[in-house]
């Protein structure tokens, strides 16, 4: 929305009255798919990734973690860690991190399952991956493709 040279507000190409263009921004807000200024990315998928381990059988639950002004999700068991997204994981144990971007949320449970529930291990994550999913894995005992 901008204030255009006649006096109108342009809002999204249409010029409005103060009082219309007001009321096409409160409307546009109240049918966004997203709530407007509310949190960060990590806030919106909580949800989300919750209905997935559910949906997929799971006892497990994401939590939000926070560490000072930064969020991430997380679901742990025993020593095991997973920060996850609707795209990605990062698994966590003994100082070693395996990232793996996927395509689907349904994707990400699936490997936090695995690594978390039936304890596979990081090689067994990486050959059960989805085949063109990206990998890194930081650490200690990594192999020399790793960093």
């Amino acid at each position: 929305m901008f204030l255009a040279e006649d006096g109108q507000y342009d809002v999204g190409g249409a010029h409005l009255s103060l009082r219309h263009a007001v009321a096409t921004i409160e409307l546009l807000l109240e049918q966004s798919p997203i709530t407007p200024f509310f949190g960060s990315e990590p806030d919106y998928e909580l949800p989300i990734l919750g209905r997935l381990f559910a949906d997929q059988g799971s006892a497990l639950r994401p939590k939000l973690v926070r560490k000072e002004q930064w969020s991430d999700v997380a679901v742990e068991s025993g020593d095991r860690q997973c920060l996850l997204s609707l795209r990605s994981i990062t698994c966590i144990e003994d100082g070693r991190r395996l990232h793996i971007a996927c395509d689907t949320g349904d994707d990400v449970v699936r490997l936090a399952i695995q690594y978390l529930e039936e304890l596979v291990s990081f090689e067994e994550l990486e050959v059960s991956r989805p085949a063109d999913a990206a990998r890194r894995v930081r650490g200690s005992g990594c192999n020399p493709d790793r960093s």
